[in-house]
């Protein structure tokens, strides 16, 4: 079976069945026992869905972009299509991977949970598989991995991505600690592996460098993030957390503000990629030590606007941004819809919205560095 997440339609959007009821009077009397459930129901107006092999489905788009759909249900409580629980880890080719080795060992902080003739696998000091290394011709990011439901049926799943014209394959690439994942490409080229069963690789590991708790979010240049933010809330049931202008979109799949966002740029590939870390101090210290290794920080430490999420940037030994950060927005309950409240919020609530590109940079702290720019 797929996995679902119920959903609670508002008042004026309740999934109401008209079963055979072809006569004008039938009609009538059917509005008037909705009228009894929710007064202002002949106020509203209907809309009319195509109920296809007795499913009629809810479909809700949010400034043009699709943000959740719904079967029927019982007309209140329904259910969504497909829900992701976390990003599990992030692949990368790179052209040295002793050194790409060495970054995220002695500067990032993970631990080398195994290496194999040109690949090998990180873990966070929790034990679980964050970063995947690959010997190739180009350092580039190559797949992210999302964990789904351990009831998940990868043969439903698959079905669901043909119906959306996102064609998939079900792979076993002997990762440490993941079983089987079905694999696709995101529009953006990047392929996307849904992974149900795992094991940490270790526990309560002692690391060197920065030490992070997970890998938290990645954000990638597109040519058209609206397209992107459709193609993951449609596909894969991500929500929007907040735009800046038509310039970039933050997705989430859980709690956290956001596990992807897009920025528009000409050449598509990944701007960032970052890791939570325990709390201020702990971010200090990663200062230090990129202060010791000689690694400028060329942006933060900064509170951004949309997430609020307080960071710091560096590069890595293959040139590729990395973020340290704490503090993101969470929304802890989607039925209320807004972010967990905190006393750095300027909205109250936090709601979802669209920034202003100046605003969204900083609500405290430098501006970027034009190392972060480039």
């Amino acid at each position: 079976m797929l996995e679902y997440q119920e959903v609670t339609m508002p008042a004026k959007k309740k999934i109401a069945l008209v079963a055979h009821d072809h006569k004008k009077a039938e009609l009538v009397e059917w509005e008037e026992r909705n009228a009894r459930l929710v007064p202002d129901v002949k106020e509203a107006g209907y809309t009319l869905e195509v109920k296809i092999d007795g499913a009629a489905v809810s479909l809700t788009y949010e400034d043009g972009v699709f943000a959740t759909g719904a079967t029927r249900g019982n007309g209140v409580e329904g259910e969504t299509m497909i829900k992701l629980s976390r990003l599990g880890s992030a692949t990368f080719e790179t052209t040295d991977l002793d050194r790409a080795i060495a970054y995220y060992t002695d500067v990032n902080g993970l631990v080398l949970g195994a290496r194999e003739s040109g690949r090998a696998f990180l873990a966070s000091k929790t034990g679980l598989l964050a970063i995947t290394l690959e010997q190739g011709g180009e350092a580039k990011l190559k797949r992210l991995a999302f964990e789904v439901s351990p009831s998940a049926d990868f043969a439903d799943l698959a079905r669901k991505l043909s119906a959306d014209g996102v064609q998939s394959e079900l792979r076993s690439d002997a990762v440490p600690g993941v079983g089987k994942v079905l694999a696709f490409d995101d529009p953006n080229g990047t392929t996307i592996e849904l992974f149900k069963d795992w094991k940490y690789l270790g526990s309560h590991h002692q690391v060197f460098g920065a030490g992070p708790l997970k890998v938290g979010h990645v954000a990638c240049v597109a040519n058209d993030p609206k397209a992107m933010a459709d193609f993951y809330c449609r596909v894969l049931g991500f929500r929007v957390s907040d735009w800046v202008e038509d310039v970039a979109v933050f997705l989430r799949c859980n709690p956290d503000h956001h596990t992807v966002n897009f920025f528009r740029g000409p050449k598509p590939g990944m701007h960032h990629i970052a890791f939570e870390m325990k709390d201020f101090a702990h971010i200090q210290n990663a200062c230090e030590l990129l202060g010791q290794r000689k690694m400028p920080i060329n942006w933060g430490p900064v509170r951004h606007g949309p997430g609020h999420n307080v960071a710091i940037y560096h590069r890595n030994a293959d040139d590729q941004l990395v973020e340290f950060y704490i503090e993101l927005d969470q929304m802890k309950d989607e039925n209320l819809g807004y972010f967990d409240p905190r006393p750095w919020h300027h909205d109250t609530p936090q709601r979802p919205k669209t920034w202003d590109r100046k605003a969204a940079l900083n609500i405290w702290g430098p501006l970027p560095m034009p190392d972060y720019l480039r």
